[in-house]
């Protein structure tokens, strides 16, 4: 027997009593109740049967906290697979050496202050697109009520080498990333620049793919909640 809206919107319900606040995860759960309840026509729907079947909070807690590994590994995963898809591909190869050319341009043809600056900046720009993605998200769905573990596991993919730079310049305090030498800041910089937009770019493009996919199942609960 295929659940009716009110009986998906009464285990969604459940489930986040029982503390899982990820739509994403609780759509899974109620995915697969449903195929449990294919070829059964007589079940009453109530708290006592959902605990029997898809577990109390405790358990459903354990099954949330097991789920967010296997996604974590999935987004790990997908994003070595962009960058290998990134260097098969003879343009982006190429773009990516024009980056190092570019830097290294700049750093012969511009003062260190200025140099420094510009680069500042480039490790900014590639936070910008997911940033606005997660303020269209709130917006449109609200961020507190529609999260998805795909899409915070996708976002910090796309913040990866974001966050693992300023993992260097908190190292590296209270000097300082940009107080380094400055015979070897520039150099530094040459070699982590392209890497950035590298790992930001591959990044951003599964946030987007994500954002696109999980966009459609908000959707999908917003009628549910509707009803």
């Amino acid at each position: 027997m295929q659940l009716t809206k009110e009986q998906i919107k009464y285990i969604d319900d459940y489930l986040i009593k029982s503390g899982i606040k990820h739509c994403d995860i609780r759509f899974e759960m109620i995915d697969q109740l449903a195929s449990q309840l294919e070829n059964e026509d007589n079940f009453n729907l109530d708290e006592e049967y959902l605990k029997k079947e898809i577990g109390t909070s405790s358990k459903l807690k354990k099954v949330e906290w097991q789920e967010s590994i296997f996604i974590n590994k999935k987004y790990k995963r997908l994003l070595f697979n962009e960058i290998k898809q990134f260097f098969s591909s003879l343009k982006f190869s190429l773009l990516f050496v024009f980056l190092y050319i570019v830097e290294f341009y700049l750093f012969k043809k511009l003062s260190s202050s200025l140099f420094l600056k510009i680069n500042i900046v480039l490790i900014i720009i590639p936070v910008v697109i997911p940033l606005i993605i997660i303020i269209k998200n709130g917006i449109d769905y609200g961020l507190s009520k529609w999260k998805s573990r795909n899409l915070d596991y996708a976002l910090h993919y796309s913040l990866f080498s974001f966050v693992i730079l300023n993992g260097i310049f908190q190292f590296l305090r209270p000097n300082g990333f940009y107080n380094l030498n400055p015979n070897i800041l520039p150099v530094v910089l040459i070699f982590l620049i392209p890497i950035h937009f590298l790992f930001s770019f591959c990044g951003t493009k599964i946030y987007i793919k994500t954002y696109k996919e999980y966009s459609n199942l908000f959707n999908e609960q917003k009628k549910i909640n509707a009803t």
